[in-house]
């Protein structure tokens, strides 16, 4: 339940990322000061925050609903960026500061690029690191992190989810591809959050429903259902 309550975060501040994006494409005064975007969650929606060049102002708020993910809200008068949007901001920054100083693991498989998913806590931020593809029909899998930082933006702990980096297609010589599947090493065997979540984010583009991750310490196969939003385990024989 925690794993799937996870994903379910993680899918929202994406999706908003993607969407509210998407709208500053067709808005070229907005496009043009565009320095960057931070998302967040607040009350009941996801919202996703541009950035001024500077990292000073916010030139647009999109609110998105929670449980539907359908535009709710748009704050479009410029202002000062926000306490929650400065201190996302300094986290994803320094991060990547760190992370290009120091070798943590951190690749960027050819072809793909990097997001990162700043959330705050009590007592600093984690920061989950997610492969994005530009080809809708491939979903990502694997090459995923997650960040511990304190309150000062330092890393504390950090852990990968997968050992390698595992694309699965959704179309395979103009077939539809239904169900895929992938392997979890002993460290981590439980399904991931970052599995489901770009599960998610890639599946409805095209047919395919169920994604399962075998877990040889657990000895089960875990599975997930788009459709339904059900995360179920069965133990092998």
């Amino acid at each position: 339940d925690s794993i799937h309550k996870e994903a379910n975060l993680l899918f929202g501040l994406e999706n908003a990322a993607w969407k509210g994006t998407d709208y500053v494409t067709d808005l070229p005064n907005i496009k043009n000061a565009m320095g960057g975007y931070i998302t967040y969650h607040e009350k009941d929606a996801f919202v996703c925050s541009i950035l001024s060049k500077d990292y000073s102002k916010t030139l647009v708020r999109y609110y998105f609903d929670e449980k539907t993910g359908k535009l709710s809200n748009v704050n479009d008068k410029v202002k000062n960026i926000s306490t929650t949007e400065k201190s996302l901001y300094e986290a994803k920054k320094e991060l990547i500061n760190q992370i290009s100083k120091e070798d943590y693991g951190v690749i960027v498989p050819n072809d793909f690029n990097l997001n990162f998913i700043p959330i705050k806590r009590d007592k600093g931020f984690k920061i989950y690191i997610i492969t994005s593809s530009s080809d809708a029909y491939t979903i990502p899998f694997g090459n995923d992190y997650l960040f511990y930082l304190d309150s000062s933006y330092k890393i504390t702990a950090h852990e990968r989810f997968h050992k390698s980096f595992v694309p699965s297609k959704t179309k395979h010589e103009g077939r539809n591809i239904v169900r895929c599947m992938h392997n979890h090493v002993l460290e981590y065997p439980y399904i991931s959050a970052t599995d489901i979540c770009n599960f998610k984010l890639y599946a409805p583009f095209g047919k395919i429903d169920e994604f399962s991750v075998i877990s040889g310490s657990l000895k089960g196969i875990f599975t997930y259902k788009l459709s339904t939003d059900k995360l179920r385990f069965e133990p092998m024989d």
